[in-house]
């Protein structure tokens, strides 16, 4: 969805027009924009940007009557002004989808400090949401950014990685000429990806675990489970990596023996117990 220009006046601005449409139900939208359109000292001429605003971010809609009607999330603070604003701003950030959202997961710190944009940096702090002593409800408002900003992480990742398994499907069948078989999609249980072969002329198994970035290879890092390495240390020499850099249009890929990951493979200490390691996609020859 196409970035709306967004301030803390459009924000304030919204609400008599939302507390109009929650008091009187019969408001179509076309009678919405004429009624507000005659405010030219609050709104300008802007009041229609406004409502389509509302619209784009889910604020209002019109229902099956070509009536409009407000999210529920904003009827329920309809009266307390300072959290009708945030979940405006909340609803904008989750519709709008703004660049900028990324900085949101590390924190109130790094946000301030990675925001270029002046007008929605001011409703951040209007808001209180930079503030050094927040608010149970302010609070609440970060907890659910940063989870909501993590589960589109996690969204992303299963893209990247489910295009990286296809890249590694495709590879093998041209390599070996034998259809593999995409074990993950089977059960997550195997501690790998794909089970192939070992060349045109020998059909003895192998197994390869696929890890995929769209950061460049000296950049990209790749995370190997305790689970997953038990599975390639049953598995060798017949266990192989994937690794696929997506930085550019042509993907590039460099397949690692198993023995070369297990050189960077953590011990157990103690009572201490490994249960993920993070490899650099660096630590590998890209030269060959």
């Amino acid at each position: 969805m196409k970035s709306h220009r967004l301030s803390i006046g459009f924000l304030e601005n919204a609400i008599p027009i939302l507390r109009t449409i929650h008091e009187e139900s019969n408001w179509t939208l076309e009678h919405l924009i004429e009624e507000f359109q005659t405010d030219q000292i609050r709104y300008r001429g802007n009041s229609g940007r406004i409502i389509r605003l509302g619209i784009a971010n889910q604020w209002l809609s019109p229902n099956l009557d070509n009536q409009m009607t407000i999210n529920d999330e904003l009827a329920s603070v309809i009266h307390d002004e300072f959290k009708l604003l945030r979940e405006l701003f909340w609803l904008y950030i989750q519709n709008a989808k703004p660049l900028w959202r990324k900085y949101m997961k590390k924190g109130t710190i790094s946000c301030e400090q990675n925001l270029s944009d002046i007008d929605i940096k001011q409703i951040f702090r209007e808001l209180d949401l930079f503030t050094d002593e927040p608010s149970k409800d302010i609070m609440n408002w970060w907890n659910r950014a940063k989870n909501h900003m993590r589960m589109l992480d996690g969204i992303e990742n299963t893209e990247t990685g489910d295009e990286g398994e296809f890249l590694s499907y495709e590879y093998e069948l041209e390599r070996t000429g034998v259809t593999p078989r995409l074990v993950a999609q089977e059960s997550e249980n195997f501690g790998y990806d794909i089970e192939s072969v070992r060349g045109v002329n020998s059909l003895q198994p192998i197994c390869i675990e696929v890890k995929t970035s769209k950061s460049s290879w000296n950049k990209a890092r790749l995370f190997f489970s305790s689970g997953e390495y038990k599975s390639m240390m049953r598995n060798k020499p017949n266990y192989y990596f994937h690794l696929w850099d997506l930085s550019s249009t042509e993907p590039k890929l460099l397949v690692v023996e198993s023995g070369e990951v297990e050189a960077h493979i953590p011990q157990d200490m103690g009572e201490g117990e490994w249960k993920k390691v993070e490899i650099p996609f660096s630590a590998f020859n890209w030269d060959t």
